[in-house]
């Protein structure tokens, strides 16, 4: 009881607050002694009375709510309607535990063969929650492209969107396919991988997450995550003109995240992360459209707690290293917190219950990982090649830089410190290595043009350039008495013009290998006004 009284309310198990007075209450049923009138318990019954307030019992077996999640020694329920709410797989809401309890109370043939395959395929235990597959494959993704990864995995990556994208309904996703309730997390980062990834999703889905202005994760919940809200607003920034649900959606979140930052609140009930205030600073600092790719890499590398990272379930999550061979990713650990408080209750109240199959104690019934999201390999391999990557940044800059003085364009008014502004825009935004030329051409055209419209942007020049110019018949008679008569700094410009002509040629070769890169880009450019324009015909019709 001890650690009850000092743990985070942020960091408690799921369902724990009605789940947890449940099995005391049974306990005591069957004349076991329990401290019931320890003010631990007073506050997590009040925890859970607000939460049964927001979901009656008429509600409950209606429709499908996230109680479903914590049905386990819930007394008086009706479980005639509530098996008309379970999933297409037999569980309710993906829970074994909760599965569990309606076979002890229903015997139902579809909870027990949902049990028993997830019994058998994880080898005797079972995780807290059963598949999470929608959200491994949202969640890797995510995970590849902030950690600057993803080009090594387009394959795989696309068909984690495809499947996401078969199993998206228009009131969203859950963590797992064929779910009843929808959550704000899975749906608002789907959403924004999908439509990222050139997939048609409208964004009305946001209104059934909607009512009175607010935003919230499932419907009739009473306590808001952190994440729910920062993947919100990541996803919120992502809308077309017009969109003003998404519009409502971002200034809703951003108001949320930048409340609990100046109250030092960030913390999450879904996951315990390395740096989940630095990950909403750099999200509130830097949105989207100004967010430089290779910079937000260098900040997620170290925001990024790999394996140690815990998520939140009935039990807790985290990271071990990756075995392919494993179901679903999932790998098996024991984790001990206040589980151990619901395996004593459950090893007692198993003495007195005849049970269709062994209750497995929260002893076995072990933390699940997710090594797909969270693991030490691909911090690794995002060390390895954000090291590369910048060796050769390196040896670009000095090119660039050597250039820059054989051009003599610091005489121009053109300073070390914009060359090295210009260069750090074209690696911070296009850094691949097989981007080279890309950069150099980015960089060199940058320095050229402001060069240029440095030196004519005097005013005396300006005037010298008009009356010499008015002087003269035709444009190429005052070139060519230009080329005659100017000295000094222009004749130096001039030269530069000149020795750029000369190497025309070899410009034009390096150009037009540039040229395939561009033309890529340029039909990624083409198909997203494409679809602006066509969501602005569909909004208009």
């Amino acid at each position: 009881m001890s650690k009850l009284e000092s743990e985070n309310d942020e960091h408690m198990p799921i369902g724990f607050e009605v789940a947890f007075p449940s099995l005391v209450e049974i306990a005591r049923s069957l004349n076991i002694e329990v401290p019931y009138d320890s003010h631990v318990f007073q506050d997590i019954y009040a925890k859970r009375n607000v939460k049964i307030e927001r979901i009656p019992r008429d509600i409950l077996h209606k429709v499908p709510t996230t109680l479903l999640y914590s049905l386990e020694g819930m007394p008086g329920l009706d479980w005639e309607k509530l098996l008309k709410l379970k999933c297409q797989d037999g569980s309710f809401l993906f829970s074994p535990s909760s599965t569990a309890f309606a076979v002890m109370q229903t015997k139902d043939l579809n909870c027990l063969n949902y049990l028993k395959g997830v019994v058998q395929r994880f080898n005797g235990g079972v995780p807290g929650v059963y598949p999470v597959d929608l959200f491994e494959h949202i969640w890797a993704v995510d995970r590849l492209q902030r950690l600057g990864i993803s080009r090594y995995f387009q394959p795989e990556i696309k068909e984690c969107i495809n499947y996401v994208s078969r199993y998206w309904t228009h009131k969203g996703i859950c963590w797992a396919r064929n779910s009843k309730v929808y959550d704000i997390d899975d749906s608002a980062m789907g959403f924004r991988l999908l439509r990222s990834h050139g997939h048609e999703v409208s964004a009305d889905v946001f209104q059934h997450f909607e009512k009175g202005g607010e935003f919230c994760c499932f419907g009739r919940q009473s306590t808001e995550a952190v994440t729910g809200m920062f993947n919100l607003y990541r996803a919120s920034q992502v809308l077309f003109p017009g969109e003003k649900i998404l519009e409502d959606a971002k200034q809703f979140s951003s108001n949320f995240l930048k409340e609990r930052q100046a109250a030092n609140q960030l913390f999450d009930k879904w996951i315990i992360m390395k740096d989940l205030s630095g990950e909403v600073g750099y999200a509130l600092q830097f949105p989207w459209y100004a967010s430089l790719p290779r910079v937000e890499t260098r900040f997620y590398l170290e925001q990024y707690g790999g394996q140690d990272d815990v998520w939140i379930g009935k039990t807790l999550y985290s990271g071990l290293p990756l075995d392919l061979d494993s179901a679903d990713g999932y790998e098996l650990r024991i984790l001990f917190k206040q589980e151990a408080v619901l395996n004593a209750l459950l090893v007692l109240l198993t003495r007195h219950c005849k049970l269709p199959i062994p209750l497995v104690p929260f002893h076995s019934v072990i933390a699940v990982a997710m090594p797909f999201v969270s693991n030490k390999t691909y911090l690794e391999l995002a060390k390895l090649d954000y090291n590369d990557c910048q060796a050769l940044h390196r040896m670009e800059l000095d090119t660039i830089q050597r250039w820059y003085e054989e051009c003599n364009l610091g005489e121009f008014g053109f300073s070390k410190r914009a060359l090295l502004l210009g260069y750090f825009l074209a690696a911070a935004s296009i850094y691949e290595p097989e981007r080279s030329r890309e950069r150099l051409a980015w960089v060199k055209t940058t320095a050229l043009v402001e060069t240029i419209a440095s030196y004519f942007d005097k005013e005396e020049m300006r005037r010298a350039f008009l009356n010499e110019f008015a002087k003269n018949n035709t444009p190429r008679d005052y070139i060519i008495r230009r080329l005659k008569e100017t000295k000094g700094r222009c004749h130096e410009l001039t030269k530069i013009a000149v020795k750029a002509d000369e190497s025309r040629r070899r410009l034009r070769l390096e150009l037009d290998e540039v040229k395939g890169e561009l033309e890529k880009l340029s039909g990624q450019h083409s198909m997203m006004k494409k679809d602006c324009e066509w969501m602005d015909k569909r909004k208009t019709n």
